[in-house]
């Protein structure tokens, strides 16, 4: 099963709120299942861009992602009427919504590496 999100702005970043749903849905749920860790999700951007997140960690109303490049970001769920923009369509699924938070880390590997160089070369 796909985890998708769909959103209404060009890029992820702070502020970048997601309606987070699963495919394929079933229209018989009343209540939206829950973000999973270790999973990919697809996101749609406005204007067709599209990007795969790997979800790092979920734990309550809290969620760590993984863009491609390593940067991640922390995303919290929202109500839907805390939303500054309408929620985007969803294809009829009952989504969860989300808002990006803030970026927590960027290219750990790179800074990891760094260190390790530094730390050759003083020896």
């Amino acid at each position: 099963m796909a985890w998708l999100a769909a959103t209404f702005h060009d890029q992820l970043g702070s502020g970048t709120e997601l309606a987070v749903f699963r495919e394929p849905w079933d229209p018989e749920a009343v209540v939206p299942e829950q973000l999973p860790p270790s999973v990919e999700l697809n996101v749609d951007f406005a204007g067709g861009a599209a990007a795969v997140v790997w979800v790092r960690d979920v734990t309550g109303t809290e969620a760590i992602i993984q863009t491609s490049d390593q940067t991640e970001w922390r995303m919290v769920l929202v109500e839907p009427k805390t939303l500054k923009l309408p929620p985007p369509p969803t294809e009829d699924a009952q989504p969860t919504y989300w808002r990006v938070k803030e970026r927590i880390a960027q290219h750990r590997f790179d800074i990891a590496q760094g260190a390790i160089l530094t730390a050759k070369s003083a020896a």
